[in-house]
Order: C-alpha cells, then structure tokens, then sequence
C-alpha cells in the first residue's frame, strides 16, 4: 500500500503557494511605487521643498545627473524601500546638492555637500534621499535630528 503524500508538499499545491507569494510581493511593491510618486515635497520647520520623485532604478541612476540647475526650493527625493546607507555619487552633476539623508519616520540622519564629479560616497542610513541646492540646508535650519514630514497630492504623510 502506498503512503498517501501530504497536500501541502504536491507540486501543483507548491506552485499555487509560491504564485501567491510572488503575487503578493508584487502587490506590496505596487503600493511601495503608488505611494512614493504621490509624494510632492518635504516640509522642513524653515521651509518647503517640493519634490520629484526617483522611485525606480532607472531613475534612481539617472538622478539629477546632466541639469543645469534646480528651480529655487526644489530637489529630487530618492525614495527606496528599506532604510540602510546608500551609495550615490555626482558624476554627470553640474551643480553642488546638499544630500540629506532622511530616515522612515521623517528624521534627517545626516547632510553633505557635494561638488559636481566626486566619486561614489555613502550617506547616512536613509529611507528617503533628498538633493537639493547647495546651501539650502544650511541657509533653513536643518541639521541632523530635524524632524520633518513628507507631503503628497492632498496633504501629509508618510
């Protein structure tokens, strides 16, 4: 007599779990990018900024690379799934950005300038990435530890 296998070990009940699992994952990632581009600005205590959106990789690579210049209070937000340290760099910039490195909860975990073509260099632990004109930060108010709050279409949130 053959020993019956259990139902959850037939492959045709081990696909449907992994189609689901990768279903759900795609929906997670759906929301991530829905959310992220109705994003429209960062609300500092000594400013606005509003923002355009780098949410896919493409345009995460791309970046602000062959501007001339920004308009005045405005940036480019990197918006990124998980929070760790980050690896940008400024080739192709023609410009300086301030580089403020925000955390989940709207916490600003570290500020550096850059010059146009510095190498790669790592921010600070960051969920979002913000490059704005040189300057910018400093002339505001933010330093390490404000707090700030995103905004999107229709008001504020994370």
């Amino acid at each position: 007599m053959r020993t019956p296998r259990p139902v959850l070990s037939s492959p045709a009940v081990l696909g449907l779990l992994g189609l689901v699992a990768v279903s759900a994952l795609a929906g997670r990632h759906f929301m991530f990018v829905r959310n992220a581009r109705a994003l429209t600005g960062v609300v500092f205590p000594g400013g606005l900024v509003r923002v355009e959106v780098a949410v896919s990789r493409a345009e995460r690579e791309m970046g602000l690379a062959g501007r001339d210049s920004l308009p005045p209070d405005t940036g480019m937000l990197f918006v990124y799934p998980d929070t760790r340290q980050r690896r940008f760099t400024t080739e192709g910039m023609r410009f300086s950005l301030d580089i403020v490195s925000l955390s989940a909860d709207g916490v600003v975990t570290g500020i550096m300038t850059r010059g146009p073509g510095e190498p790669g260099f790592h921010t600070a632990p960051a969920r979002f990435v913000l490059e704005i004109p040189a300057g910018w930060a400093a002339a505001h108010g933010v330093t390490a530890g404000t707090r700030v709050l995103l905004q999107r279409e229709g008001g504020t949130g994370p």
